[in-house]
């Protein structure tokens, strides 16, 4: 059962479990979540009645756990601010599905400011309009990781601008960050541009980062529907297949379930 927020909200997790919180709120909107050392928990938070903005706060202190699905599928504009700050052997696990069906944008900023602190950043985008995306990584101690994949179908007249950032400061040895980003563009007037970044300020670490952009060539499409399929049924399935890794990112099977539901939904919407 799902808790609605419609106010400033801060939540201190001192035991393990799954939350499920809507957003419902027309103006800003403040969450601070902190989860106490050691605990470990699983959640889902809707934005699908929130517009103008959302600030969310999020501590994780030692060895505590966080596995987040986000789902934006606010009708409003909507600005998403994420500030974030592991310690210690801290982990956060973070998917966002951004099938906003208005102009939005989100800013995220996670810092690794304890050794061992990991992040695992998915995001899948079905953009329909203007959608700016801003995430950034900074590994401020040794031994952190940070994974950042986004995947993304931009359509019709939607426009998609991205920076992802990996920043691994002096002294964090032992550290690495990868980034992966695929992004297809549907329809002439659909357009994306990507800004990936890798600012490596120490020797000793790993670090990677793959970016593709581009539209459906027409011989792909020419095959799937040599194979019996008509051009809404490749479509949905193009889609799909850029869209799904995500769900790998999720441990929780009812959360998994649920994204990939939506998933078949927003797209059987855009390809009937």
């Amino acid at each position: 059962m799902s808790e609605l927020l419609d106010r400033d909200t801060q939540l201190v997790v001192s035991r393990d479990g799954f939350y499920h919180y809507e957003v419902q709120s027309q103006d800003t909107l403040t969450l601070h979540l902190c989860l106490e050392e050691g605990v470990s928990v699983s959640g889902l938070l809707d934005l699908a009645g929130a517009a103008g903005e959302v600030n969310l706060q999020v501590a994780l202190a030692k060895e505590a756990q966080c596995s987040l699905l986000v789902l934006n599928q606010s009708q409003k504009p909507l600005t998403v601010f994420e500030e974030v700050c592991l310690k210690k052997k801290a982990v956060y696990e973070i998917s966002y599905g951004e099938f906003a069906a208005a102009k939005g944008k989100r800013v995220s900023a996670y810092h690794l400011s304890e050794e061992g602190a990991a992040l695992n950043l998915h995001t899948a985008i079905l953009c329909g309009h203007e959608a700016d995306i801003t995430q950034i990584a900074y590994q401020n101690a040794p031994a952190t990781e940070a994974q950042l994949s986004t995947y993304g179908i931009v359509v019709e007249e939607g426009k998609l601008s991205a920076a992802i950032t990996g920043k691994i400061v002096k002294g964090a040895s032992g550290s690495q960050c990868q980034q992966k980003t695929k992004i297809l563009t549907l329809g002439d007037r659909a357009g994306a541009k990507v800004i990936p970044q890798l600012l490596i300020d120490e020797n000793e670490v790993q670090a990677s980062h793959g970016l593709s952009i581009g539209q459906l060539e027409e011989a792909s499409l020419y095959y799937l529907q040599s194979r019996g399929l008509s051009e809404s049924e490749a479509l949905r399935l193009v889609a799909l297949g850029y869209l799904k890794p995500i769900l790998h990112s999720l441990k929780e099977s009812k959360l998994q379930a649920h994204l990939e539901a939506l998933l078949q939904k927003k797209v059987s919407e855009l390809w009937t």
